[in-house]
Parts: C-alpha cells; structure tokens; sequence
C-alpha cells in the first residue's frame, strides 16, 4: 500500500488556506473600536509594485493619524482599485471595505442593490464637499440623496504628434477642431509613408462601444433616447461617425492595414512616432511616456473634433451600507485629508510629485471651483513639468464645451481616471465570456512484467482431468446479456458525444460550404468562404503565429516536464509536497491564470520588470512588444499545462525496472549515458504519445491569446483559434469561421493519423 503522503499534504494545505482566509475576513460594519478608536478599512492603495506611488500613499495616512488619534486606518492595495468581475459580489457577500472606491458609471448602480450609505446627515461636517464641481457631485446624488464624493474626473480629447504635423505641412498649435478636418490631416500624415498612419481607433476587445459613442456624441447625436429605452443611433449622426471612419479607411487608406485594434496597439503605434492622431483622454500621455517610448514635447492634446459633446469619466468613494456614524464621519475626513485639499493631499501635492519626477501639469477637468480651484491651480501650474502649452486647445475647447452646452453631453463612462503621479498603465476589465480550452490527462499504458509459467507434468494433468465447458446455449445468453448491459452503460455517453461533439462537427463542415448568418436561411457558396479566408491578411500570420507557437511550446513543454520529473523521480524526501506543488498550477483556472500572467508581464507595474529592474537589467516589453509576445504567452501555456505532464512522465519513470539501472552502472554508464540508454527507451511510447497530443493541444491555443495580449501587438499573437472566434463572434461570418475550422480539423487529423498509426506499431512490437 501507498504512503498517504500526498493525502496528508493535501489536507495540510486545506487547512493552512481555509486559517488564512478566516484570517484576512474582514467584515464591514465592525467600527473596531477597540482603544478609544475608530477603525475604517479603505481600498484603492497603490499596489507595491508602484513604490513611489505606495510611499505617498502610506505617508498621507499616517499624516491623517497623526493629526486624528482616535481614527485607525487600514489600507487595502488592489490593482486595479475595482474589478467589475468581483466588485458585486464583494458587495453581496459583505467583503467590501467601510469606504470603497467606485466608477462613476456605478453610483446608481450600487444605491439599487442597496448597498451605499447615505452620506446626507453627514455633509455639513464636509466642509469641501461645496468646493467640489456640481456636475460631478450629481454623479452620486440619488434621488435627492448622497451616496459617495467624487475623486477625480477627466473628459476626452484628440492626442496628436506634433512632430509629425510639421513633417505632413501641419501647424501643431492649430490642430483639427472638425471631423473633416481630421480626415483631411489623416491623409496627410499617411501619405509621409514608412508605415505611418493618420488616424487610429481600437475597437477590439468591447473598446469600440465607448469609441464609438465619444464620436456620436462629438457630432452632438446620442446613444439612446430620453427614456432610456431606445437606441439611437441609426440617425444622421451615427451614420456620419460611421461614413468617416469608413472613408478614412477604405477611401483614403489614412488609417493603416491594421484594424480590430486594442489600445495598447494604438499607444504603441503613438509612442513609436508611427501614428498622428488618436481620441484618449490625457492619463494616456504619461504611459505614452514612460512606457511606449514617447517624449512629452512631441504629445499634444486638442478638444473633441465637432465640439458638440465628448465623453466624461472619473471616480470615487462610496460607503458600505453597514458602516457605523462614526465610521462614515471619519472616512468623510480621510476623504478630505486625501483628495480634497487643493494643493495638498495624495491627488494635489504637485511639488511632491514634481520632486520625484511625476508628471504635473496635465490638462486634467477641474474637481473644484472658486476659492479652491484657483489655488489648485496656482499650486499645479507653480510646479508644472511638462509642456502645459501642448494642451492649451484642449482646456480652451473643454471650457466652450461646458460653457455652450447642455451638462447632459458631457457623458461619464467606465473608466479610471489616473492620477497626476501614478505609476504604470489602466486596467481595463477583460471581456468575459472566455472560452475554455481542454487540457488532456492522458496516463501513461504501463505494462506489467510477466513471468513464463512452469510446465506442469504430463502425469500431473492426468491426475487432474480438463472439465468439461457449459453447454454453449447458456454461455451465448449470458454473454448476450453482459454485452447489453455494457452497451447500455454505454448508451448515455454516445448520446452526449454524438450531440455535443459529433453533430457539431458534422454541421460545422456544412456550414464551411455556405453563407450563414444565424436566424437567416443557409445559402450554398461551395469553395468562396476558402477562398476568402485563404485571401485574408491575417491568416498567413495566424497560421505562423500557431505553427511557431506549436514549436516553441514543444521545445519548452517536453524539455521542462521531462527533466522536473526526472528531478522528483531522485527525491527521497518530500516526494508528496513537489508533486502537489509541480501540480498545482493546472488546477488554477486557465482565465484566472492568465490574468494573473497579464500583471505579471505589464511593462509598468509588472513584477517581471520589477525583478529585472532589482538585478539591474534591462527591462522588457513582454506581451506588448511584437518580437517578445509570443514567446511570453509560451512560458504561460508551459507554466499553466506541465503539471499534469509531469505526473505522466513520473509514472513512466517509476515503471521502470531498478536491474536496468543497476546493469547499466556495472557497465561503466554515468548518468547521461543511463538516461539515453535506459530511460528514454523504456519511455519512448509515453515520449511520443505525449508530444503528439501536445502538438495537438498548442495548435488549437487560445485563451493566452485572447486573455492577455487579444491578438496582439499588431497580430504578433493572432492564433488559428483566436482568427475563428473574430470571424464567428466579431465579423459575424459564421462560414468564414468554420472554413478555418475545417482547415485546422484536416491538419489534426493529419497529427491524430500519425499518432494512431505509431502507437499500433508500438502495441504490435
């Protein structure tokens, strides 16, 4: 019998996590009174990652506890401050912290699952709260009642190279203030060629939605109508969005070759003075900066072309419904020791942030007014450090547009506004709907040794006389009866492949052959959704993408599992424990765990980068450099997958006979000799079997794609996979999709013929 090592380790680490997670509960609407104190937990600390960030942070508080005694803060880090995918249920399941940090587009939404504090009672010990911009402060007015204080705030306007004005015969300080105007200068700027684009817009990755309604509302159109209930965009402002974005591109060639961008895509492209003009809002010129190899004197920012509305963002706090008076008083003084204090604070101490090389100056809208904004102001443009002049039109054209029009065009959105002097680049929540790659835990065939029975006798078989076999009538009942019992067992999983894996097969090949949109009838186009495809600029890429990714992973994913199991093989301590560890990563999501590698690789704030920066070596791109990306998302796949075939390979090596060894070391053999001549032999069937389903499982690569890089920097990371999700679920053209699908099917079963056909000839030998 086995040890229960593993069992024993298992169970101690069950009970280690479930300790830890009683530990770290913390409960909302405990005042932690305990001393004389009040105790508030608040979120939205800096991750440590972004050390200078954290250091002003944690000084900050400890100023505020300093200056009030009897209130204890606690800080909680996250990155980013608000993860819509845990956001409601931290709410539900009373996790959230006394003062937490929100969007603007969530207000309302938390005041209807009632979930907020009403901070009404308490305003008048607020003194600022009346220093704060109306528009803003309406944001978390529900119904006559406050539910939260607005933090920061920004609207959208047009980046631009201003260098690469003056190459095209553009004046840089007279940007373009309509959309024809930006077309005109788009052209321009493309035709200086070298793979120069005018004008670009990211559209992948749910990014167009918000693009796309800053536009409509630039033409002065809306999203929906007064009831809310309505879309409104098939009107003659959402047809003339439309018309110019499809002139630019199709008519004037101004917007490149490459389209379904994501905005990492977009900022590449600006910070490598390869792009003249994107909408952003003024947080992206920093990471333009620091991350994409930009300089501050060629980035300028100009108003929204039209001038007929743009779009507004920002955050801030809310309270959690079960905090106690006491607590809601003191987060509304931390609130306003914090961020509140014009000049002052962890949002406006301009001359710290100058001090440590932070961005000041950026044309950010004004949280405050009167007496308070024009200290502010005074304050930042005293300790200014970038070129404020490159964002003059941009504070000019906002000021008319809040002046001239309606406050209900000034639209808030879903979406961070970053500090002054914050470190790395937004998070933006990942679109859900994953899909799920399989991974295959197939177990080594291992064969027993038998030994050849000794021959009884004659005489003894004469002693003991053969008996005669059952009358064959009621041996073919019974096996008749176990066959139907078998297929009936049987029946139930025939059923679920037949409906789930052949059928959809069957009707995918079908479908490759015509025009299929679902709810419309099926038209038959023989070999055209082929040829489209075949044509299409990003297959070659998505099929170099996927067959050097197959390589690359076999080089990683056979080496690395094969010589950790090799390693765990020699243990003879704690054999139980690395296995567990080795283990562990495969049972980790594959989502979640490439979002925890989509931190991990960011250029800012990554810990990748942070490491390398402690050791004093050069830094990365990681993901978003096109030379680096791929090879990233194949230390992913490896990480993520080699446990289980690390189990594989270990069982395999466990199987084999120790007189092999021991013959091989009287024979004079050191160790390499032992591993070529014994060990890769006697596991040559599980070597193959496992290389094979392996290039079968990185073929059909995915999610890292999808999850961390969405296909890029320019389609560096496009695989066969991610090209059929775009055809399927963004360009509707569902025979586009299964055409490449039936492409892939071929080629696999092409590796599944060859795996069928070696591993017969290894069971005949």
């Amino acid at each position: 019998m086995r040890s229960t090592g593993f069992r024993r380790t298992v169970a101690a680490i069950g009970v280690c996590s479930s300790l830890a997670l009683a530990a770290s509960a913390c409960g909302s609407g405990d005042d932690g009174s305990a001393s004389g104190k009040t105790r508030i937990t608040v979120n939205c600390e800096p991750p440590k990652s972004a050390k200078v960030d954290r250091r002003f942070f944690e000084e900050d508080i400890a100023a505020f506890e300093k200056r009030n005694p009897h209130i204890d803060v606690v800080a909680h880090d996250a990155f980013p401050c608000q993860d819509p995918k845990t956001f409601d249920a931290k709410l539900a399941g009373g996790q959230m912290e006394d003062v937490f940090y929100t969007y603007f587009t969530d207000a309302r939404h938390v005041v209807d699952i009632n979930q907020a504090a009403d901070l009404t009672p308490y305003l008048k010990e607020l003194k600022s709260y009346d220093t704060i911009q109306k528009q803003l402060r309406d944001i978390y007015t529900v119904d006559g009642k406050v539910y939260g204080i607005p933090r920061t705030g920004y609207s959208m306007g047009l980046i631009y190279n201003r260098k690469l004005f003056e190459k095209a015969g553009l004046d840089p300080d007279k940007p373009p203030a309509t959309w024809d105007e930006v077309r005109a200068d788009a052209r321009k700027i493309a035709a200086l060629g070298n793979g120069t684009v005018g004008y670009a817009d990211y559209s992948a990755q749910n990014q167009g939605g918000w693009h796309f309604t800053a536009e409509l509302y630039s033409q002065g159109g809306d999203v929906v109508g007064a009831d809310g209930k309505k879309a409104t965009v098939d009107t003659p402002e959402g047809h003339a969005v439309l018309r110019n974005l499809h002139d630019m591109r199709w008519t004037d060639d101004s917007m490149g070759s490459k389209q379904l961008l994501i905005i990492n895509d977009v900022q590449q492209m600006m910070g490598s003075g390869k792009l003249g003009m994107y909408l952003s809002a003024p947080d992206n010129i920093p990471i333009l900066v620091k991350e994409k190899g930009g300089n501050y004197k060629d980035l300028a920012l100009a108003p929204m072309p039209g001038g007929k509305g743009t779009l507004i963002g920002g955050d801030g706090y809310m309270f959690n419904k079960k905090d106690t008076p006491a607590q809601i008083r003191a987060g509304l003084k931390w609130l306003d020791h914090m961020f509140l204090t014009p000049g002052s604070g962890f949002l406006g101490d301009y001359a710290r942030a100058k001090k440590n090389d932070a961005p000041v100056g950026l044309p950010e809208p004004r949280l405050f007014t009167g007496a308070a904004d024009a200290k502010d102001q005074q304050v930042k443009k005293a300790n200014a450090n970038v070129p404020v002049e490159n964002y003059q039109a941009f504070l000019d054209g906002n000021q008319q547009l809040q002046a001239g029009r309606p406050a209900d065009l000034l639209r808030p959105r879903r979406c961070r506004l970053r500090r002054p002097h914050q470190e790395g680049r937004g998070h933006r929540p990942a679109p859900e709907g994953r899909v799920r790659q399989d991974r295959q835990h197939s177990g080594p065939e291992l064969t027993a040794m038998t030994k050849t029975a000794e021959r009884r006798p004659a005489e003894e078989a004469a002693v003991h006389p053969v008996q005669a076999p059952p009358p064959v009538g009621g041996r073919g009942r019974r096996r008749l009866a176990d066959q139907a019992r078998a297929y009936g067992f049987l029946l139930g999983g025939l059923i679920c492949f037949a409906l789930f894996s052949w059928y959809p097969a069957i009707r995918a090949v079908v479908i490759a052959f015509q025009k299929y949109t679902p709810g419309s009838p099926p038209e038959w186009v023989g070999t055209a959704n082929f040829t489209r495809v075949w044509h299409d600029p990003e297959f070659t890429a998505a099929w170099r993408n996927t067959l050097t990714f197959t390589l690359l992973a076999l080089l990683l994913g056979f080496a690395v599992p094969f010589v950790l199991a090799l390693v765990l093989n020699e243990l003879r301590h704690a054999k139980a424990f690395f296995r567990v560890v080795v283990y562990l990563p495969v049972m980790i999501p594959p989502v979640v765990s490439a979002l925890l590698w989509k931190w991990f690789y960011d250029p800012g704030a990554g810990l990748a980068n942070e490491a390398l920066r402690f050791l004093h070596l050069p830094t990365s791109n990681w993901t978003n450099g096109t030379d680096t990306a791929l090879i990233s998302l194949v230390i992913v796949a490896t990480w993520a997958n080699m446990g289980g075939t690390v189990l594989i390979y270990l069982a395999a090596l466990q199987s084999i006979p120790g007189e092999l060894y021991e013959a091989a070391e009287l024979d004079g053999a050191n160790l390499l000799q032992r591993i070529r001549h014994v060990t890769i032999p006697q596991t040559r069937f599980v070597i193959l079997m496992l290389m094979l389903l392996q290039i079968i499982a990185t073929m059909q690569v995915f999610t890292e794609p999808f999850v961390i890089t969405g296909g890029g920097p320019e389609n560096a990371t496009v695989t066969v996979l991610y090209l059929i999700y775009k055809y399927a679920f963004l360009y509707n053209d569902f025979g586009g999709a299964c055409a490449l699908s039936v492409m892939l099917l071929v080629l696999l079963g092409a590796f599944s013929a060859v795996y069928l056909r070696l591993t017969r000839s290894e069971g005949d030998a």
